[in-house]
């Protein structure tokens, strides 16, 4: 056994990044996209609680750590909830990320990053020069940071310092204190850190891994990735070792908020009267979203679909667009369901993409053709996935017919939204 105690669990609600950014949960999508775009500089202090213990060799992570093996038919111990700090070697403007690692020895993990994430641009521009990229990976950091890690490429751009977003993200400077083997700066009171580079030209297999799709990656065709060369460990005197379970509300949920803030902000620049972004759970918060409007003018659905998969991080997930009126509840599913079934005339208001790039969808690689998942002829690898848009609102065709979609109220002025409380007939005064 171990003497570190493991936390799970830490961002599985919609209310705990409330509590983080101190602000009501309806506005916490707003509040990330206001607040991204207003970094603080970061806070270098001496030391912290994070060099209470610094192991610079002979430490073995396998021995000292409880890194779970999450699922069934997995490779082996995965590190997940690691936010991995690394500067773009030109600039020095520090990005952090997540990418599942996998543990291969005492101080090697292999690393699987997605080829359009920033810090395989940062990994390509080292390599390039044959040089490796210096990593911190931050296990357990403070609740800022874990939220800033999982923010997407256009919410966050390349140029911008994310260790300043974290602060902006709550208002005050991230103390951070200097590593001990690589130029980087980690959160001071983070509860664990390892160090290390990613040497170029290194590839192994790597997975299969069970992921936030709910299946396994890599279960067919192991993928050939980067390995992390681990040079350094330091942690608080008495650690607790923060995990996040593959495919639970803790990995969908921490996943899916800063994704529906990029999804707000990237279909705003198309339609200003989007009002709320929902990625469902059904669809693990990734692959299906709600788009809520307050529509003015006949094309504002359809426009607001193909706003959603203009080509960002999120989008590339999203295969799934229903965009609804503002009086249906975007986070109410039955809601949702109900503009379906009164709204939408399927010969008309739906709208087919074939062809995108997609991800983790079981049903998009088993149809991509092998040269075009494999990257045949020097092109890209790249899974091809269809991708629906469902215009669920009124329609403005003929504007008299408008009463047909006025919603019924129950005596006492209240929507009928089909719920338990909606079918109660309201109670009298003698009752």
């Amino acid at each position: 056994g171990y003497s570190i105690p493991v936390l799970t669990n830490l961002l599985c609600k919609r209310d705990r990044f409330s509590d983080v950014l101190q602000v009501p949960t309806e506005f916490v999508v707003e509040t990330i996209v206001e607040r991204a775009k207003k970094p603080i500089e970061t806070e270098l202090v001496d030391s912290g609680p994070v060099k209470d213990r610094v192991y610079r060799e002979g430490f073995d992570v396998q021995a000292m750590l409880p890194i779970p093996t999450h699922h069934e038919k997995d490779a082996g111990p995965y590190i997940t909830s690691g936010v991995i700090i690394a500067k773009d070697p030109d600039t020095g403007v520090r990005n952090a990320s997540y990418a599942r690692m996998q543990v291969k020895g005492p101080r090697k993990l292999g690393i699987m990053i997605n080829r359009w994430r920033h810090l395989w641009q940062l990994y390509a521009k080292a390599e390039r020069r044959g040089e490796p990229l210096e990593v911190a990976i931050v296990i357990g950091g403070p609740p800022e940071l874990i939220i800033e890690g999982a923010m997407p490429g256009n919410l966050v751009p390349i140029t911008q310092d994310e260790l300043d977003t974290a602060g902006g993200l709550v208002g005050r400077p991230l103390k951070v204190v200097e590593c001990e083997t690589v130029d980087l700066e980690v959160p001071a009171h983070s509860e664990i850190v390892l160090e290390g580079r990613i040497p170029p030209g290194v590839r192994e297999e790597e997975g299969p891994f069970g992921d936030y799709s709910m299946v396994y990656d890599g279960i067919v065709r192991r993928r050939l990735e980067p390995v992390v060369e681990l040079t350094c460990l330091s942690m608080r005197e008495n650690p607790i070792y923060h995990d996040i379970l593959p495919a639970s509300m803790d990995h969908w949920i921490l996943g899916g908020i800063p994704r529906e803030a990029e999804l707000l902000d990237t279909v705003r620049r198309v339609n200003p009267n989007v009002l709320k972004v929902h990625l469902t759970p059904g669809g693990c918060c990734r692959f299906h979203a709600v788009v809520q409007i307050r529509k003015v003018c006949e094309a504002d659905g359809k426009t607001t679909i193909v706003a959603a998969y203009s080509p960002t991080e999120t989008a590339r997930d999203v295969k799934l667009v229903v965009v609804v009126d503002e009086d249906v509840d975007p986070f109410n599913l039955t809601e949702v369901e109900w503009a379906l079934a009164t709204r939408v005339q399927y010969d008309r208001d739906i709208v087919v993409l074939r062809d995108q790039p997609g991800s983790l969808d079981p049903s998009a690689i088993a149809s991509t053709p092998e040269a075009v998942l494999m990257g045949e002829g020097g092109t890209e690898k790249v899974i091809l996935c269809a991708k629906l848009g469902v215009d669920a609102t009124r329609t403005f065709r003929n504007p008299k017919l408008l009463p047909l979609f006025e919603r019924i109220k129950v005596a006492g002025g209240d929507v009928f939204d089909g719920s338990e409380d909606s079918r109660n007939p309201p109670r009298t005064e003698d009752e």
